[in-house]
C-alpha cells in the first residue's frame, strides 16, 4: 500500500521561493544499518561565507523519507531458467519531513533546512549576502616585466592590434 503523495504548501510558493533566509539547523542524513533518518544539526559556514550564521536563497522545498532500505537479489541462474532477481526498495517507517531547499552561493548544492530552521533576512537584500573575494592572480614584478616585453614583440596591425601569426609564415 502506498501513501498518498504530499502536495507542496501554498504558502511557500507565494512567501519563500527565492528569499533570502539566515539558516539555524540543517537536516543531515544519518544511516542505522539499512534505516534512514534526518536530524536536525546546527548550520555550518560553507567556504567562504563566514559569519554570524550561513545567509542563502530559498531554491526549492521536499518531503524527506524516513524508512529502510531493502536491498534486491542479482540476477542468476536457477534450476532451469534465468532469475533477474528482485528490484531494491524502500519502505518507509515514519513520517515525511517537509524541509526547505536553501542555497548559499548559486552554484552550490542546496541544504536542507527544517521548517523551524531558518530567519527571513529583512529587505531581502542581495547585497547583505557575504560574497566569496574574487579570485585573482598574484602576479610578480618580474613575471608582469616579461609579459610587456612579450606582448610589445608581437607583430601589430596600423590600428594596434595583435596580427594573426601563421607558423607557415614565421622563420625557422
Amino acid at each position: 500500500m502506498s501513501r498518498k503523495k504530499p502536495q507542496i504548501p501554498d504558502w511557500f510558493a507565494r512567501e519563500l521561493m527565492g528569499k533570502l533566509v539566515a539558516v539555524h539547523t540543517e537536516l543531515v542524513r544519518v544511516h542505522d544499518g539499512a534505516a534512514a533518518r534526518w536530524e536536525p544539526q546546527p548550520a555550518k559556514s560553507r567556504g567562504q561565507l563566514e559569519g554570524p550564521k550561513p545567509v542563502g536563497w530559498v531554491v526549492g522545498f521536499r518531503w524527506l523519507l524516513r524508512g529502510r532500505h531493502i536491498p534486491g537479489t542479482k540476477p542468476h541462474w536457477g534450476i532451469d531458467s534465468y532469475d533477474y532477481g528482485d528490484p531494491p526498495e524502500f519502505k518507509e517507517t515514519g513520517p515525511r519531513t517537509p524541509c526547505l531547499l536553501v542555497a548559499y552561493w548559486p552554484t552550490m548544492t542546496p541544504v536542507k533546512v527544517p521548517l523551524d530552521g531558518y530567519t527571513r533576512v529583512m529587505g531581502d537584500d542581495p547585497f547583505s549576502v557575504p560574497v566569496p573575494p574574487a579570485r585573482q592572480a598574484r602576479w610578480s614584478d618580474r613575471d608582469r616585466e616579461l609579459y610587456r616585453e612579450f606582448a610589445a614583440e608581437q607583430p601589430r596591425d596600423a590600428k594596434g592590434r595583435f596580427k594573426k601569426v601563421t607558423k607557415s609564415t614565421t622563420p625557422p
